[in-house]
């Protein structure tokens, strides 16, 4: 860890704020106890007043019991040698962030995680316009499964990314997810309900009532264009080798299930990408 005490890696996406902290005591635990505690993770909508002060607050009770000091005030909290890594698809949110942790330490490390810090080749037009947490959660699935792998990122929008065997990260797709694709539905009609996507979708083939057959229309179409996009991706694919697929992101659990290729869940791997920087 760069001679650090600890990391704080911070994923900011359009709706929430995903924070992971590691230190090198949970470091070592991880490294030698199979069913250690996993490193302690939180997540805060950023459309929420004070979103930024309640991250170094919780940030701050974390490193506080890390340390097993009792968090008595201001003192208290990551130390001026950790480090703060944001990666942010939203510009106006990480400067926000990064004001406060400036103003609550004196010294502070802090990085804005940029295309240039991922160590992939980028074969895409424009490699700085590609969104942070695409590069980041393609790095991180090559560090945890062997090449070519296919990333699914469900979040406010869907992305299904391609990095082949040489570790090239060759673009993607990108397409509204379920809570936007919902809402367009309730806003460009009169008389379609908006969705609780909180309420697990029942299944039934044809749904029964209005606002569980937009769910199944929306599950239905995320879920096919992944699963076409996976095949057209396949067809590139001259190493000889399986194709992995990762699904990670906020809707990963939700439509995992309604995916027909074999995948693995890592909610979190945008979180352990940026971890897994040696920057």
């Amino acid at each position: 860890m760069n001679e650090r005490s600890g990391l704080v890696c911070i994923d900011i996406g359009n709706s929430a704020a995903k924070v992971l902290i590691r230190t090198d005591s949970n470091q070592i635990a991880a490294e030698v106890q199979p069913n250690a505690k996993p490193w302690p993770r939180n997540a805060f909508p950023i459309s929420k007043q004070n979103w930024a002060e309640s991250v170094l607050d919780w940030v701050s009770s974390v490193c506080a019991e890390v340390s097993s000091k009792p968090p008595t005030g201001p003192s208290t909290g990551p130390r001026d040698e950790w480090q703060w890594r944001i990666a942010s698809v939203q510009r106006q949110a990480a400067q926000q962030l990064k004001a406060v942790i400036e103003r609550s330490f004196r010294k502070r490390s802090i990085r804005l995680i940029s295309c240039r810090d991922v160590p992939m080749v980028l074969n895409v037009d424009y490699p700085e316009r590609v969104g942070i947490d695409r590069l980041l959660s393609a790095y991180a699935a090559l560090q945890r499964h062997p090449k070519p792998v296919i990333v699914v990122d469900a979040g406010s929008a869907v992305t299904v990314d391609y990095i082949d065997e040489k570790d090239c990260y060759c673009g993607g797709a990108i397409f509204p997810g379920l809570q936007l694709q919902t809402n367009a539905l309730t806003l460009g009609t009169d008389a379609l309900p908006p969705v609780d996507w909180s309420v697990v979708h029942s299944g039934r083939i044809p749904a029964k009532e209005t606002s569980e057959a937009i769910a199944l229309g929306v599950f239905t179409g995320v879920t096919a264009a992944i699963d076409r996009l996976i095949d057209r991706y396949q067809q590139t694919n001259r190493s000889g080798r399986r194709i992995k697929i990762v699904l990670c992101g906020g809707d990963a659990d939700s439509i995992s299930k309604w995916i027909e290729h074999e995948h693995f869940v890592v909610p979190d791997l945008v979180l352990e990408g940026i971890a897994d920087l040696t920057v």
